[in-house]
């Protein structure tokens, strides 16, 4: 990941404005997928780049994802405004200051729910959970398949719930996402998976492609700044 970022400032440079690119990773929910940010690019933030998160990210879902307005959540400790450490409580006030459609603090447990649409941290947290969550996956399959697999009676109905439980599977696969933009480069760079096989490449040339045909790069140079000046100014 860090050899990717740095050869897409390079060869790409950075978007006007944008101080620290981004891993934007595109996660399931209850209520359709949600935007992740940043999930690994940068470990030590500050508000300002939560902030930029933020803005990127919005706009993301938006352009992307399709989402007419959406919602923004920090991810923290509490969904209090009084919790969190420093960067949190400092890039809690720079959202509410913004125009953004802030929701205001969410615990992980919250994030998969109907209540945002983009959850925002430092890499450090965002790429700590999302392993946490394929890990969780992993075992989560394990178990099923081992219950399963105990007897003819759970054997039989495991083949019943079979095309249910394939269509779950698919929903949680990160191979069908393919890979996770670098938002904030003067173009399109995916970040994939170490362990990524052929459908998880071809699935992330399809994001790029989109990215590239949708011209997303310009879109979002000229939407976060217009959302950057906002920002400002509310501040």
């Amino acid at each position: 990941t860090g050899a990717q970022m740095a050869s897409a400032l390079i060869m790409l440079g950075r978007m006007r404005g944008v101080h620290r690119p981004a891993i934007a990773a595109v996660i399931p929910g209850i209520d359709g997928p949600k935007i992740l940010l940043d999930a690994g690019a940068n470990t030590d933030c500050g508000p300002n780049n939560l902030m930029e998160f933020a803005i990127m990210g919005n706009v993301y879902a938006e352009k992307v994802l399709g989402i007419s307005n959406p919602s923004v959540g920090l991810l923290n400790i509490g969904s209090e405004p009084y919790k969190g450490d420093q960067l949190t409580k400092a890039a809690y006030d720079l959202l509410c200051k913004s125009q953004l459609n802030f929701y205001g603090n969410i615990e992980a447990g919250d994030m998969l729910g109907d209540s945002v649409d983009v959850v925002v941290c430092d890499g450090f947290v965002g790429n700590s959970l999302l392993k946490f969550g394929e890990g969780l996956g992993h075992l989560f399959y394990s178990l099923l398949y081992e219950a399963v697999g105990k007897s003819l009676f759970t054997k039989a109905g495991g083949l019943l719930l079979l095309p249910g439980v394939k269509e779950i599977q698919n929903k949680l696969d990160w191979q069908e996402y393919g890979g996770a933009p670098l938002l904030g480069v003067n173009g399109v760079s995916i970040v994939c998976h170490g362990g990524s096989k052929a459908k998880a490449v071809k699935n992330a040339i399809r994001v790029a492609r989109n990215c590239v045909e949708n011209k997303f790069a310009i879109q979002l140079q000229e939407s976060f700044s217009e959302e950057k000046v906002r920002a400002c100014h509310m501040g």
